[in-house]
């Protein structure tokens, strides 16, 4: 299952939010649920973000937006190898991807795919 970039934030937001006075915002995303004695319980959310993310078709900047909440989920979730599929195309998509790979602090390293895996069309990275 593949999430898109406003999900992701609202999975990874609602688990942040606290009410005025301190208390978790109860949400049915974040897995906050209420216990008997009225105490809020919180559980992580069970996410599945996959390994890749498929950001084709979009613009560079929405690219980028959605690569950002990608690798952060992809970090929590402990995953140390993704994939971001982003065309061939005329590799504007591609260099706005690696552009924000080289700049992120969490990428150990990132490359071309294999042919059999995506080729030109695909970089696989590897998450520190």
């Amino acid at each position: 299952m593949l999430l898109d970039a406003s999900r992701l934030r609202r999975i990874a937001g609602s688990e942040r939010q606290r009410a005025n006075d301190g208390s978790p915002n109860p949400s049915a995303e974040s897995g906050v649920s209420v216990a008997p004695n009225g105490a809020a319980v919180s559980a992580p959310p069970h996410v599945d973000i996959g390994v890749e993310l498929d950001v084709r078709g979009k613009r560079a900047d929405e690219a980028v937006e959605a690569l950002d909440a990608y690798l952060d989920a992809a970090l929590a979730h402990g995953l140390s190898r993704v994939r971001v599929i982003h065309g061939k195309g005329t590799g504007a998509l591609r260099n706005a991807v690696w552009r924000r790979l080289a700049a992120s602090r969490e990428v150990a390293s990132y490359a071309l795919a294999p042919r059999e895996r995506g080729g030109e069309g695909a970089t696989e990275v590897a998450l520190r």
